[in-house]
């Protein structure tokens, strides 16, 4: 079987179908477009060449598949994650929604800011990155204390199923990098010390986990290229 993942070179929405895919050693090619030109119509694959003109993307053996969540379930499934009983999977993807909602939530209300300042008056990035991470800072201690109460109903503490990785776990892990990466690692800390502690849990156990949260060759978001 081939595989390969398409999205920008950051990690943002790539992130977990990357970490899930290295985590469990499975083979794929990371092929990473250019953002720019995503938006002038220069890169490859241009954006009308995808199925619904959105990355990420994965190709399995030829054919094009999208949208965030299905490629994530579905790497899921091929690293075999998700074989585990029904109870501890309805604790898993209530954590997983609690997570994905907070990022997207603080995501989706930051991105207008980024349309404050003109591309051709910011090539660096820094004014509009400033603009977003002003907005996407703004009581994310409120938010991150959400993903912590949300563990604390179910009673997890360091790991979702004993002896077990579940992208509940993975997601803890993608929390952690995105907070250190937008520096707000101490408020992720002090808000939701549970989602660190699990994350640096998986980390000690998984050396290719702990080798993918310590890459800091692809920042988080384009706009923080340059910090």
């Amino acid at each position: 079987m081939s595989l390969e993942f398409v999205y920008f070179d950051i990690q943002a929405l790539g992130l977990m179908p990357r970490l899930v895919l290295e985590a469990n050693k499975i083979d794929y090619v990371d092929s990473r477009v250019d953002l720019i030109k995503w938006f002038t119509g220069e890169s490859t694959p241009k954006k009308s060449e995808t199925p619904l003109g959105q990355v990420p993307l994965l190709r399995v053996n030829g054919k094009e598949f999208c949208q965030s969540t299905a490629i994530v379930n579905y790497c899921a499934k091929l690293a075999k994650i998700d074989q585990i009983e029904p109870l501890e999977a309805l604790k898993v993807d209530m954590f997983v929604e609690t997570a994905k909602e907070v990022f997207d939530k603080m995501r989706l209300a930051s991105y207008p800011a980024l349309q404050t300042v003109k591309a051709e008056e910011d090539p660096t990035w820094q004014k509009r990155g400033a603009a977003f991470f002003e907005i996407f800072k703004k009581n994310a201690d409120e938010k991150f204390a959400l993903m912590e109460k949300c563990l604390s109903v179910l009673g997890v503490e360091n790991e979702f199923v004993a002896g077990k990785e579940t992208l509940g776990d993975y997601y803890c892990v993608f929390w952690l990098m995105c907070a250190v990466d937008c520096g707000l690692d101490g408020e992720l800390e002090k808000a939701a010390p549970t989602v660190v502690r699990i994350a640096k849990n998986v980390m000690s156990k998984n050396q290719a986990v702990e080798k993918f949260a310590n890459n800091k060759e692809t920042k988080f978001w384009p706009w923080s290229l340059t910090n």
